[in-house]
């Protein structure tokens, strides 16, 4: 029976400890946080407004894309597509580009 009310006063006490902190956390921004959380859209922008941003800041000249592999970076560590290094394979009929990111090894094959 001290078992029972021990684990039950252990729950109620771990229950109120959890509550009070989800209360808190919930409401309180930390002041690292306010910058970044005044900068974020007040809701989800649309399928247009995604590529209008991306376009604006493709237009800056900071991101290129890819022309064989149309990527902007590396699908497994983000790398940019700007350091991706090509090997050129083939005959006078077939040529293959291996496209490989020098930070992490992915690498993909294209028929150019």
């Amino acid at each position: 029976m001290q078992e029972l009310v021990g684990f039950i006063a252990g729950c109620l006490v771990t229950w109120l400890i959890t509550h009070i902190y989800y209360q808190r956390s919930s409401t309180t921004i930390p002041k690292w946080a306010k910058e970044l959380v005044e900068h974020l859209p007040k809701q989800r922008p649309t399928r247009d407004e995604v590529i209008r941003l991306f376009q604006e800041f493709l237009d800056t000249g900071q991101v290129e894309i890819d022309p064989l592999l149309s990527r902007v970076a590396c699908p497994e560590c983000g790398e940019s597509a700007k350091s991706f290094e090509r090997k050129g394979f083939g005959d006078d009929l077939v040529t293959v580009v291996q496209i490989t990111c020098p930070a992490c090894g992915w690498s993909e094959d294209v028929q150019a």
